[in-house]
């Protein structure tokens, strides 16, 4: 992998491709995108957005986070100026949720996401996690249920930035079992 340069302050670009990547049709008409308040002493400059996904019956399918931090005198631990932080969590069939590939099918969903969007990374680290429960009692009624939960970072070029909500929106997507759009096929939006 290349190294990525920490020689300049690059943030207004950074802010002006996140900006445009929003607006684009590349994202998903099902995910919905909100502004959250960033952390404030990781560096010099972040950003955080909270993505979610319902399903047809307006329950929660998918949500998570996306920060974008940049340093533009970089930070060793980055090897580079500009860090994503991403956090992924969707619900699951219980049989899916107990499935012994599952935390390394996870992985595979966020390396296939960045690895379509072109994403230049380096520093890569992150966790799968899975967790499952069952009620008893008075509320062993309840169906079983899963989750299956990722965590990862990862440093980039400014210019990638854009490129990295884009595999991050696909993570949600992928996580909440929704179907690829396809090579070429661009999201519809509904009017408002």
């Amino acid at each position: 992998m290349r190294t990525i340069s920490a020689a300049h302050d690059a943030w207004p670009s950074i802010e002006a491709a996140i900006d445009a990547a929003r607006r684009s049709r590349e994202i998903r008409p099902d995910i919905s995108l909100d502004d959250v308040p960033a952390p404030v002493r990781l560096a010099a400059h972040g950003l955080a957005i909270a993505g979610e996904i319902l399903g047809p019956d307006e329950g929660e399918l998918a949500h998570g986070r996306l920060v974008l931090l940049h340093e533009p005198g970089g930070q060793p631990e980055w090897r580079g100026n500009t860090r994503v932080v991403v956090f992924a969590k969707a619900t699951l069939e219980p049989d899916l949720a107990v499935d012994p590939l599952l935390l390394d099918v996870g992985w595979d969903w966020l390396l296939e996401s960045l690895e379509a969007r072109a994403c230049a990374v380096q520093a890569l680290s992150g966790t799968v996690s899975r967790t499952g429960s069952q009620a008893f009692g008075d509320l062993a009624g309840r169906p079983a249920e899963g989750a299956i939960e990722i965590r990862a970072s990862w440093t980039i070029a400014p210019e990638s930035s854009a490129a990295s909500l884009l595999a991050w929106c696909d993570l949600l997507a992928t996580t909440a079992g929704l179907p690829p759009l396809g090579d070429g096929v661009q999201a519809l939006r509904s009017r408002p």
